[in-house]
């Protein structure tokens, strides 16, 4: 998501009612009668620490995601002041800098990772150290941090996949458009492919119009032949040669006279196909989780909180017992007696709007916002 249409999501949660009292009242009641989950993505050490902080000189705990269903669905009460803090993709900054301040303030987290990417140590590879973006977790910094029984490992989908959705052909793979693994859009099932070599060698191979496996649209799998042609296009005639945009026009116009001469083998996957296609990322993901630390997992978080009626079905048959998402119209709150599989979450500058000594301004947090997203600044 770029920054205007992160700014511009983030107004119509305000618009369309989808955050709690807390944030928006200049007098909320100080006890709560909700539980707030606070998502991070990357972790900045200084900000992170002054939140911590706030918490603790305010009295807030914190909770794990099993606490967290036992409370929505009556099995426990849960006392004032609870908050639960969930960490998404498994970044490396969370075992550089959260995991060291989470055991300074005694505080827990949850963090949701992505094993189909998780590698056992952090070596250069990659997942470890993507381009343009951030490595991610270790099984081993993964084991050590859920040993300290601070940290709640739990599930992000096998692959935070976003697929092909059509044949609308909007790019090609090259270093102007390359993203970390988490983030990279690829043929669906080519994984394994992809990370068997380095990225650069699939300089070339042609992007189509994408959306995110968990929304239940299906996927395109193009012409495996097309992508090869465009591949070893790029890396003997584009590499190098011009401007982003002359490389990109002359990559499309190779593209579009390849595909008009011939037949192609590519193919939309049918309802059957994407049902199981869902079933099989999260079931994998939860078992992979499962038999390397020796512990249930039963909580899911979408990628980029991007989800579907089929998705949250699937999730169930999975074994799930949570559904974490982003905000959600109409659902300011987690309440008890809540569905266990719409558990809405809350960008972490907002801790800074719970009640407490200290609490700062919604206008500040607005424009400190909007201030780092215009910088490029995506930490926390």
């Amino acid at each position: 998501m770029d920054t205007l249409s992160e700014i511009v999501s983030e107004m119509n949660c305000f618009v369309r009612h989808a955050y709690p009292d807390f944030v928006t009242s200049s007098s909320p009641n100080a006890r709560l009668s909700e539980i707030p989950i606070f998502v991070f993505h990357t972790i900045n050490p200084q900000s992170f620490e002054l939140q911590l902080s706030y918490l603790q000189c305010n009295g807030y705990r914190t909770i794990n995601a099993d606490e967290l269903y036992a409370y929505l669905t009556n099995d426990i009460p849960i006392p004032p002041k609870t908050i639960l803090l969930a960490f998404d993709d498994g970044r490396r900054s969370v075992w550089e800098y959260g995991y060291p301040l989470l055991l300074k303030y005694g505080f827990t987290a949850v963090v949701f990772i992505i094993p189909g990417y998780t590698v056992e140590q952090t070596v250069i590879c990659p997942t470890s150290e993507p381009i343009n973006g951030e490595a991610l977790l270790s099984w081993e910094e993964i084991e050590i941090m859920h040993k300290s029984g601070l940290v709640d490992i739990q599930s992000h989908s096998l692959y935070h996949h976003k697929v092909f959705t059509s044949d609308r052909l909007i790019g090609f793979l090259d270093e102007d458009t390359i993203q970390p693994i988490y983030d990279q859009v690829m043929p669906y099932g080519f994984e394994p492919e992809y990370l068997a070599s380095p990225p650069e060698c699939f300089f070339g191979m042609p992007i189509y119009e994408s959306a995110s496996l968990m929304e239940g649209k299906g996927y395109y799998v193009g012409d495996v032949q097309l992508q090869s042609s465009c591949i070893r296009f790029y890396q003997e005639h584009v590499k190098g040669n011009g401007s982003v945009k002359s490389r990109r026009k002359e990559m499309m116009r190779f593209a579009k006279h390849h595909k008009m001469q011939r037949n192609g083998s590519s193919y939309y996957s049918t309802a059957q196909d994407t049902s199981l296609a869902i079933l099989k990322d999260l079931s994998l993901s939860k078992e992979m989780i499962e038999n390397r630390l020796g512990k249930p997992v039963n909580h899911l978080c979408y990628p980029n909180c991007l989800y579907s009626e089929l998705s949250t079905k699937l999730s169930m048959e999975a074994g799930y017992l949570t559904n974490f998402c982003g905000c959600i119209p109409g659902k300011p709150a987690n309440k008890k007696g809540d569905n266990p599989y719409r558990c809405v979450r809350l960008k972490n500058d907002f801790i800074f709007r719970l009640p407490g000594e200290g609490r700062v301004s919604l206008l500040s947090i607005i424009e400190s916002k909007i201030k780092r997203r215009l910088k490029g600044d995506k930490g926390f």
